[in-house]
């Protein structure tokens, strides 16, 4: 980050709560570079992104949509700083990112255990009418023993996210689950992302399954990644090609 990006996140640090930058959140192409240079080299600017961590919550908390998504458009980045620097074992230097991962997991995702947070959405069949068919047109000619098992409306595919259970901290068991979750979260908005925080979010992605197997990053060890983690990561690709 050269001194003139510095200058210009710390003004906006310091001045967040202005109105004239908080409507050009979004349209401010010039911040959120800074902001995504900021996250790569965090480790020279600690006090300016521990700021900054706590500045994107407050962002997330907000009622409208756009402060919610601008601020979740930085969770991939997030994301492979923090599993980089926990496979690093740097722990102590990842509290800013932790908390404001965690605080998003838990506020979308992890219900408390008396108030458990479920979504799902079914997958469309013959028995039910959808944007894809319409259960008037089957002739009931046909209704034989196969064909009324597959009317029968308790024959139905229903997809759950959750529940996740509510956590306190990031530790080793629960680490990884929780970053699928997030990708999850993330994934949720894909359509209101710009090219270039897609963009980041791929080399996001590339970083976190290349590390320590390239010669670009020897030196820097493997971060390990879990099954459900690399699926939520396939999804997104998939989603953008």
């Amino acid at each position: 980050m050269d001194e003139d990006m510095r200058i210009f996140i710390t003004e906006w640090l310091k001045d967040g709560q202005n109105d004239v930058w908080n409507k050009s959140l979004s349209s401010n192409s010039d911040m959120i570079e800074a902001i995504f240079s900021l996250i790569e080299e965090w480790k020279s600017n600690k006090e300016l992104f521990n700021i900054l961590c706590i500045r994107l919550f407050g962002y997330y908390r907000e009622s409208n949509m756009e402060s919610k998504v601008f601020s979740l458009q930085f969770v991939p980045s997030l994301i492979y700083s923090y599993l980089s620097t926990i496979a690093q074992g740097e722990r102590k230097d990842a509290g800013s990112m932790q908390t404001f991962l965690l605080a998003i997991y838990n506020l979308e995702a992890g219900g408390e255990a008396q108030n458990p947070k479920t979504h799902s959405f079914r997958i469309p069949n013959i028995a039910q009418p959808s944007i894809y068919h319409d259960t008037s047109a089957i002739a009931s000619s046909s209704l034989t023993e196969s064909a009324l098992k597959r009317l029968d409306p308790t024959n139905r595919i229903t997809v759950k996210f959750g529940p996740h259970p509510h956590l306190n901290s990031f530790n080793a068991e629960n680490r990884l689950p929780a970053m699928a979750a997030l990708l999850r979260i993330y994934s949720n908005y894909l359509s209101l992302y710009s090219k270039s925080t897609l963009s980041e979010t791929c080399m996001a992605f590339r970083r976190l399954v290349a590390q320590g197997y390239t010669r670009n990053s020897e030196g820097s060890p493997r971060i390990p990644l879990s099954s459900n983690l690399l699926v939520e990561m396939l999804h997104l690709i998939y989603s953008l090609t």
